[in-house]
C-alpha cells in the first residue's frame, strides 16, 4: 500500500503516489539545477514544468486517479532534449492564458503537439548527430593513441571528464574511499575499502616490527599519510549530492538527457525488491555493511565522550572565572597550584576560549555522526557546510593556539616556583633529591657546576639491596665540579677501617671521616692508595665471602647473575685507625681541575654503603 500526495502545479492538484512525487521532484530539482548555469535557464526550466503540467492535466482529463511511477517516467521520457525547447517557451505560454474554450485548447494542443514532436525530432537527431560526432571523435583519438601509444592523453582525457567527490549514496566514513573508486575508473567498492584497511594494517604491523631497522620511518609515513589524506578529503571534498554531480564524479556525459535516465535508473533502483541483494549480495557487502555500522557507534560514543568533557572543561572555566581561587580550593589546596593559577596573565580569558573552541571542535562531528544514524537525511546545502567546516578549523586552530598559550605560561611559572621552593642555600635540586637527602642524614654545603641530582634514579645498589646510590655528575658547562656534603653519627671508641663501594671518573673525590675538627682517615673514590681495592666484576662468590661489607648479599644466584657482571663498581677501604668514641662527621669532596676529563668521562661520582666498620 502507497501513500497518495496532492500536488499543486499551476493552480491544479494532482493526486500522485509517493515513489512518483519523489521522482518527479528530483527530476525538477536537477532541471533547475543544471539550467541555472546557462544563458535563458529559467526560461528552459519553466518550460519544462508547463510541459509536465500539460501531461499531468491530460491524463487527469483522461480518468487517471492517481499518477505513478511509470507514469511519472513516460513523462520525463516524452519531454526529450529541454535544450531545443527555449523557442518555444513564449508560445507555449500564450497557449496556456489564451485557453478560452475546449474547442480552442484542442485546437492549440493539437498544434503545440506538433511543433513539440517536430521539436522532439529535431532534438534526437541532434544528439544522435552529436553522439555519432563523439564516438567518432572517441574512435580516432583511440585508434590514435594505440598507434602513437599517447597514454598520456587518456590520463588528461580521464582527469577532464572526472570529477573527485565524496559518494553520498555508497558511504562508509564520509564515503572518500567510494569516491576515489569512481574517480580513478570504477570496480568493487568493496574491494577498495578491503584493500585501503588491509593495507593501512599491514603498514602499521611492518611499523612495529621493524622498528629497530631503517625501514621503520618508510612504514611509519606509509600508515599515517593515507590516514591524513583521508581525513583532508573527508573535510574538503564535497558530496556528490545531486543526478549531475554523481555523472561527474562517474566521468559520464552530463546532458539533460543523461540526467533524465540517470534520474529514472535511480527510481528503477529504489523500488525494486531487495531479495536479490539479501539473498545474493556476496560476504564483503554484508561485512562493510557490519563494519559501518560499528564504526558508526564508535564515532558515537567517541565523540559524545569527549563532547560531555569538553561541555565539563567549559562550565569549570566559567566558574572559575566567575569565582575564582574560592572554585578551585574544592579541588585541590596545594598552594603552588593556586599561586601559578593567580600569577598567570589572561589565564581566565584563555580557559574561557580554549573550553568554547573545544566544545565546538567536539559537537559539530557529534552532530555529523548523528546524521548518520537518519534512514533518509535531508542534504545539507552547500553553504552551510562549508560555513561549518570553516567553523570547525577557525576553532580547532584558536583552541590550539590557547592550549598551546597556557601550557606554555603554566610550564613558565611552574619552573620559577620550583625553583623558588626547591632552592636551599643557593642550591637548587629537585624535591626529590632533597627529601632523600635529608632521610640519610647528608647536608649539602657547596655545590657547583654539578647535574643538580644527587641521586641516579637508573643506577642500582650493585649489591641489590635497594639502596639508592649517591651519584654526583658534572653540568654540561664544562666546568671544574665544586661539591661537598657531610653527615654525624656517633661511634663507641675502638679501632675502625671506612669502606664503600664506589665508581669514578674524575681525579680528586674523597670520602674522610673526622671528629673533633681532625681528620681520622681519607679514602680516594678513585681507588689510589686505598688499602682494598677490589672491582666487583670477576669477582667469585667464595672471595667474596671474605669481605664483611660484600656479604650483606648473601644470595649466591643474585651475586652470580647480577653482582658478577658488573662493570664499574669496586669496592675500597682504608687502613685501620684508631677513634676515642663520640660523634664522628663523613664529609664528601669532590674536585675536578681537570676540564678535559669532565668532557671526556662526564665527571661522575658514585656511592653507596660508606660507613666504617669496626676491627
Amino acid at each position: 500500500m502507497k501513500k497518495n500526495i496532492n500536488i499543486n502545479l499551476f493552480g491544479t492538484l494532482y493526486a500522485i503516489d509517493e515513489d512518483a512525487c519523489t521522482l518527479l521532484e528530483n527530476y525538477l530539482d536537477n532541471m533547475r539545477s543544471y539550467f541555472a548555469k546557462r544563458d535563458g535557464g529559467d526560461e528552459i526550466f519553466d518550460d519544462i514544468e508547463h510541459r509536465v503540467a500539460e501531461h499531468l492535466w491530460s491524463l487527469k482529463e483522461s480518468g487517471m486517479t492517481a499518477i505513478d511511477i511509470d507514469t511519472v517516467k513516460q513523462i520525463i521520457s516524452s519531454i526529450g532534449n529541454p535544450d531545443e525547447m527555449e523557442s518555444g517557451v513564449e508560445e507555449v505560454a500564450d497557449s496556456k492564458i489564451e485557453e478560452t474554450s475546449d474547442a480552442e485548447a484542442d485546437s492549440e494542443d493539437k498544434d503545440q503537439n506538433e511543433d513539440n514532436d517536430q521539436n522532439e525530432g529535431n532534438g534526437h537527431d541532434q544528439s544522435e548527430s552529436n553522439s555519432n560526432a563523439s564516438n567518432d571523435t572517441d574512435s580516432n583519438t583511440t585508434a590514435e593513441e594505440t598507434v602513437g601509444g599517447k597514454w598520456i592523453d587518456r590520463v588528461l582525457h580521464h582527469v577532464s571528464t572526472h570529477r573527485f567527490y565524496r559518494d553520498g549514496k555508497d558511504k562508509i566514513g564520509g564515503g572518500v574511499i567510494s569516491g576515489l573508486c569512481h574517480y580513478c575508473g570504477g570496480g568493487d567498492i568493496v574491494v577498495w575499502r578491503v584493500g585501503t584497511v588491509l593495507f593501512i594494517m599491514a603498514a602499521f604491523a611492518l611499523n612495529q616490527t621493524l622498528r629497530y631497522f631503517f625501514l621503520r620511518p618508510l612504514f611509519g609515513l606509509l600508515f599515517t599519510i593515507p590516514i591524513i589524506i583521508y581525513i583532508a578529503l573527508w573535510l574538503v571534498a564535497p558530496v556528490a549530492r545531486t543526478t549531475e554531480e554523481r555523472l561527474c564524479m562517474t566521468g559520464k556525459e552530463v546532458t539533460p538527457e543523461s540526467i533524465s535516465k540517470a534520474i529514472i535508473a535511480e527510481a528503477e533502483e529504489q523500488v525494486k525488491p531487495s531479495t536479490k541483494r539479501v539473498k545474493g549480495g556476496n560476504v564483503l557487502s554484508r561485512i562493510a555493511e557490519i563494519l559501518k555500522f560499528c564504526i558508526k557507534i564508535a564515532a558515537l560514543s567517541f565523540f559524545s565522550v569527549m563532547t560531555a568533557f569538553a561541555l565539563a572543561y567549559l562550565l569549570f572555566s566559567i566558574a572559575y572565572s566567575v569565582i575564582g581561587d574560592p572554585f578551585v580550593r574544592l579541588f585541590t589546596n596545594d598552594e603552588i597550584t593556586l599561586s601559578v593559577l593567580a600569577s598567570l596573565p589572561y589565564l581566565k580569558v584563555y580557559m574561557i576560549v580554549s573550553a568554547l573552541c573545544c566544545f565546538i571542535v567536539m559537537l559539530l562531528p557529534l552532530l555529523f555522526v548523528f546524521r548518520l544514524f537518519k534512514s533518509e537525511p535531508k542534504p545539507m546545502q552547500t553553504g552551510i557546510v562549508a560555513m561549518l567546516t570553516g567553523i570547525w578549523i577557525v576553532a580547532m586552530t584558536l583552541g590550539f593556539i590557547m592550549f598551546m598559550m597556557i601550557g606554555i605560561q603554566m610550564q613558565k611559572k611552574s619552573r620559577e616556583y620550583d625553583r623558588l621552593e626547591n632552592t636551599h642555600n643557593g642550591i637548587y635540586m629537585d624535591r626529590n633529591n632533597w627529601d632523600l637527602t635529608s632521610q640519610n642524614g647528608w647536608n649539602i654545603e657547596v655545590a657547583k657546576n654539578f647535574g643538580e641530582t644527587i641521586y641516579g634514579w637508573s643506577d642500582e645498589d650493585p649489591l641489590c639491596m635497594e639502596k639508592n646510590p649517591i651519584r654526583i655528575r658534572a653540568d654540561k658547562s664544562n666546568q671544574p665540579i665544586e661539591f661537598v656534603m657531610s653527615r654525624k653519627e656517633a661511634k663507641e671508641e675502638g679501632d675502625y677501617v671506612l669502606e664503600c663501594l664506589s665508581s669514578c671518573s674524575v681525579v680528586d673525590a674523597t670520602l674522610s671521616v673526622w671528629s673533633e675538627g681532625k681528620c681520622l682517615s681519607e679514602l680516594r673514590l678513585d681507588g689510589y692508595g686505598s688499602a682494598s681495592n677490589i672491582p666487583l666484576k670477576g669477582l667469585l662468590w667464595e672471595e667474596s665471602r671474605k669481605i664483611p661489607l660484600l656479604c650483606q648479599q648473601n644470595d649466591s644466584t643474585t651475586w652470580v647473575d647480577n653482582v658478577l657482571q658488573n662493570d664499574d663498581w669496586r669496592y675500597l677501604s682504608t687502613a685501620p685507625f684508631h677513634h676515642k668514641g663520640g660523634i664522628i662527621e663523613y664529609r664528601l669532596h669532590i674536585g675536578q681541575h681537570d676540564v678535559k676529563d669532565i668532557v671526556t668521562n662526564g665527571g661522575f661520582v658514585k656511592m653507596v654503603h660508606e660507613g666504617l666498620r669496626k676491627q
